[in-house]
């Protein structure tokens, strides 16, 4: 399961925390967690229960919502791409003109 995402919300909040240079100890101490923790949220590996998940979401501020960790990630070349998009700030904008 190498690279393999195990939910929508492993995608967010990974790509979140990393947008943002956050260590994944920090990031961890904000959601009150052990980093062991948040690495198996990460990596698809674990789903937080409800309190962790609402906690998440508010210091996200909203960018990683609850039921993100119940839907199925992206397939790996969409969550490829949408790194790409975010790490260049168009929000995708090439694709639409593109298709344009």
């Amino acid at each position: 399961m190498k690279g393999s995402l195990g939910s929508l919300g492993s995608f967010l909040l990974r790509s979140w925390r990393e947008q943002r240079s956050i260590k994944q100890q920090e990031m961890a101490n904000r959601i009150g967690c052990d980093f062991v923790v948040l690495s198996k949220y990460e990596r698809g590996a674990g789903r937080p229960g409800l309190e962790r998940a609402l906690r998440i979401a508010k210091v996200t501020e909203g960018a990683v919502p609850c039921e993100a960790w119940f839907l199925p990630a992206p397939p790996k070349q969409e969550a490829d791409d949408a790194a790409g998009d975010a790490e260049d700030g168009d929000g995708g904008s090439k694709s639409a003109a593109a298709g344009a």
